[in-house]
């Protein structure tokens, strides 16, 4: 499943089943040109016990971002940063809590996510040095969502989110709700 080109647009990245337990894993296809022939699909990262998903290139193209969730409990994620052409992995989260749907700033300094850590889905960045991949200062709260009834939205399979150097698309959901009791009923 490709979610991500390469900036330079040779490079598409996103998850692959891995062998036979199906497990996804990070996977990156060098696109034909007339220089090349059609190279095969390349496994850059691969867990035994957790899915791989949200692959993203950094806008310098030295580093994939993505989120792993253990296969046996969807409850935690962890977000990583690991190098554009495979290697260790840097933990941008501390996987205690459920991070999705990671996002490069425009500059590459920031990687923005969906996380419920303090209740409610909110958006959270994490700074990262674009040179070595390693995070900066400690997440950082972008949304102040704090009831239900206003909220971003928790439909998370199809819940995107897009920033600018200057804008961000963010779906929020607003709901409302009463409670009628209706009197005199006979059983």
């Amino acid at each position: 499943s490709p979610l991500d080109w390469s900036p330079d647009g040779k490079w598409l990245v996103g998850h692959c089943p891995n062998g036979p337990s199906g497990l996804n894993a990070t996977c990156v296809k060098r696109l034909p040109d007339a220089a090349s022939d059609n190279e095969p699909l390349h496994i850059l990262a691969s867990d035994p016990g957790r899915n791989l998903f949200q692959q993203r290139f950094s806008p310098n193209q030295q580093w994939i971002s993505f989120m792993a969730i253990d296969a046996d409990d969807a409850g935690a994620s962890t977000i990583y940063v690991m190098p554009a052409t495979g290697g260790p992995w840097r933990p941008m989260t501390d996987g205690t809590r459920f991070d999705d749907k990671p996002r490069w700033s425009p500059d590459g300094r920031t990687i923005y996510f969906v996380s419920n850590r303090e209740g409610l889905l909110n958006l959270w960045g994490r700074r990262v040095n674009p040179l070595s991949g390693e995070p900066v200062g400690p997440p950082f709260r972008v949304t102040s969502f704090s009831s239900p009834s206003k909220m971003v939205s928790t439909e998370r399979l199809a819940m995107q989110f897009a920033l600018t150097v200057d804008r961000l698309f963010l779906p929020v959901t607003q709901s409302e709700s009463e409670l009628w009791i209706i009197e005199g009923l006979e059983p």
